[in-house]
């Protein structure tokens, strides 16, 4: 009487996908040009997927800067890119360099570039200026709107 025994380490199965199979149908040029193929298919897929990224990040540090600046794409006029606002380890946008180059721009191009403090109201820069002159000087114009000599009357 003979009994088999088998080894729990060696399969008795081989699995199909880790087994080569001999290469007899092709001819080595026409494998070549195979994969040759595929790398080409995957440097295109993965520079569309990194063209993604880099906007998801350009995206998310102008939305960081809008709350900075009175247009989010003021952002890059410097000459930046998204590489450049990044966390030292490059998973994401890092809000303190978005704020670094906002100050910088601001800095660069003045305060017309900058929102106002206030959520929702929009920047006015001479806001309380006038072209002719102070808003005293016309304060008194605004006085003498409502005279009696104004409408054509007078006191006699």
């Amino acid at each position: 009487m003979t009994t088999e025994t088998t080894d729990p380490t060696t399969p008795t199965d081989p699995d199909p996908s880790t087994a080569t199979e001999p290469e007899t149908t092709e001819t080595g040029s026409a494998a070549e040009k195979r994969y040759r193929l595929q790398l080409r298919e995957a440097e295109a897929e993965r520079d569309s997927l990194r063209s993604v990224v880099e906007s998801m990040r350009r995206q998310d540090a102008e939305r960081l800067a809008g709350d900075r600046l009175s247009s989010s794409k003021l952002l890059w006029t410097l000459g930046q890119g998204p590489a450049e606002v990044l966390t030292d380890d490059g998973t994401g946008v890092d809000p303190a360099k978005v704020a670094a180059l906002c100050d910088a721009v601001v800095a660069e191009y003045g305060d017309g570039v900058r929102v106002s403090r206030r959520p929702g109201v929009p920047y006015a820069p001479l806001e309380g200026r006038t072209v002719k002159g102070s808003p005293k000087a016309q304060s008194a114009g605004l006085e003498s709107a409502f005279t009696p000599e104004a409408w054509g009357e007078s006191d006699s």
